[in-house]
């Protein structure tokens, strides 16, 4: 997964395989292109070289959802987490 964030924050377009926790933080033709086997890994290169929009299209939507996952964003989302299970009385 570190490695689709990196090439977000890079703005390189993502064909990444459908497997483990990919498909639950990566939408299929908006973030990346998704694939199981072979011949789908090669229509979405193939898809990727043909078609400037798609790149450019993955690029926006992979840059934006990046921010999601940065150092300020998740400490944020942390502390709420650690709030909520054990809030301190603010007296």
């Amino acid at each position: 997964g570190i490695v689709i964030l990196e090439a977000w924050a890079m703005k390189c377009p993502v064909i990444a395989a459908r497997v483990g926790g990919i498909p639950d933080f990566v939408e299929d033709k908006k973030t990346a292109l998704l694939f199981e086997t072979e011949e789908e890994l090669l229509k979405n290169m193939n898809a990727l070289a043909a078609s400037t929009a798609t790149k450019e299209t993955l690029q926006q939507n992979g840059s934006i959802e990046v921010e999601k996952y940065s150092w300020s964003e998740m400490s944020c989302r942390l502390l709420t987490i650690y709030k909520s299970l054990n809030p301190i009385d603010e007296r």
